[in-house]
């Protein structure tokens, strides 16, 4: 089994996937299999982004799109490849790179990578991250990133939470003895807590960048 290249132009990134192919071009996503009659196509524009996730062992690619359900594929082969299909449909990493690159031993970013994978589909053309961190809400774990527009919080599962930073009225952190919290006030009333961050003094970098 092995990957190809073909079209006018070299595709960003292609393997093969279960009993499929997998290609990405600078157009959108096709998987073509023998098994079916017609070719899964998304155009670019219709993709919001696209995640990796090893699950016992074996390398799966998540394709979030606007207005479709999302797609799982999986057995992705080579394993490697999964990352770079992942970042082939993800455009706007550059913005989160740069703020990943900052760190000395990247040790938060390997344990919410795969939240940080979903977050990047999120982002808006040029909208910047300036924090993040790990969090629970409620019992999900998940990755906390906030950007110069927005405070978004990704799990694996279930939907993101996204509250813009003008309807942030107020933000504080909340200490226990083995654990740190982070609670905003939205400009409705409602409380949005979130616990658990993880490394803990990440709690006042967020606070920080959310302007409180």
């Amino acid at each position: 089994m092995r990957g190809f290249r073909r079209g006018p132009r070299p595709f960003d990134a292609g393997e093969l996937a279960l009993d499929g192919i997998v290609l990405v071009t600078d157009r959108g996503l096709r998987w073509c299999s023998g098994r079916r009659k017609g070719p899964l196509a998304f155009p670019r524009d219709a993709i919001r982004g696209a995640a990796r996730e090893v699950v016992s062992g074996i390398v799966e690619l998540t394709v979030l799109t606007r207005t479709e359900k999302d797609v799982r594929l999986s057995c992705i082969e080579p394993r490697e490849r999964g990352a770079e299909l992942a970042s082939a449909l993800n455009p706007r990493a550059d913005a989160l790179d740069a703020l990943l690159a900052e760190e000395e031993d990247g040790s938060v970013r390997l344990q919410v990578s795969d939240e940080l994978d979903l977050a990047r589909g999120l982002l808006k053309d040029g909208e910047r991250p300036t924090a993040y961190a790990g969090a629970l809400r409620g019992v999900r774990g998940g990755a906390l990133v906030v950007t110069e527009q927005r405070l978004l919080w990704v799990a694996k599962k279930g939907e993101p939470v996204v509250i813009e930073r003008e309807d942030i009225e107020a933000a504080r952190v909340r200490r226990r003895l083995i654990s740190t919290g982070l609670e905003l006030r939205r400009t409705d009333g409602r409380d949005e807590p979130f616990e658990g961050i993880m490394p803990r003094d990440r709690a006042a970098s967020i606070l920080a960048a959310l302007g409180f």
